[in-house]
């Protein structure tokens, strides 16, 4: 479940069975779910599919979906491994599979709407926080409460980065190493009441939303 997504956030996945052919619901995985999702529980944050080998992009792969009828339509990935035309409900409901090359994967991630900056809306990002585990509560059902909690936002390559109240009062964003990703700030809203703005020395190649990590 999504939730998993998260904590997988900060752990290799697994490897894919027969990864030369993979089946769409495990080359896209909680992508059915996402879709299933009533919009007023994804407004705020997207599903995102990287390619890669080992733990770095490879936008080099070009993986192809291919229909039950043998129609064949090649991924489109950008500069940094992301897959831009992930399949469509309909695609993933059909019994069709993935080419791709043995040694690379496609990961998901769980990113919020708002775009990477060097400051960004704290309140925004909570709001984002709330939906995702709204979500995963709604997948869940009466199993929620043993889930992971996703409720923090991780800023990959950002170097550092500060909390700044309302009333002008900053401290420094955490520290965590993340394998993959390696030293990166995080926020965590819980317990932070006040927090409007965030600093961050770069602006993050993207903004992760998983489980807290390990300090």
């Amino acid at each position: 479940m999504l939730a998993a997504l998260g904590a997988a956030t900060l752990a290799p996945d697994t490897a894919l069975a027969d990864p030369a052919r993979v089946p769409f619901a495990k080359a896209f995985k909680y992508l059915d779910m996402y879709y299933a999702l009533p919009a007023q529980l994804k407004s705020k944050w997207y599903l995102m599919f990287v390619v890669k080998r080992g733990d770095r992009p490879a936008p080099e792969v070009r993986p192809t979906l291919v229909l039950a009828d043998g129609a064949r339509t090649p991924l489109q990935i950008d500069a940094a491994g992301e897959v831009l035309n992930a399949p469509s409900s309909a695609t993933l409901r059909g019994s069709g599979y993935v080419e791709i090359d043995p040694s690379a994967r496609l990961i998901s991630e769980i990113r919020p709407t708002i775009a990477p900056a060097t400051r960004l809306d704290a309140l925004a990002l909570e709001q984002a926080l709330a939906q995702v585990s709204a979500a995963v509560a709604h997948i869940a059902g009466a199993f929620g409460a043993l889930a992971p909690r996703l409720d923090v936002a991780l800023f990959p390559d950002a170097g550092s980065g500060q909390a700044i109240t309302g009333d002008g009062r900053a401290w420094t964003l955490p520290m965590a190493s993340v394998r993959a990703l390696g030293a990166v700030p995080y926020f965590q809203p819980t317990g932070h009441d006040g927090v409007r703005t965030l600093e961050l020395a770069r602006a993050p190649s993207r903004i992760l939303l998983a489980v807290k990590p390990r300090s």
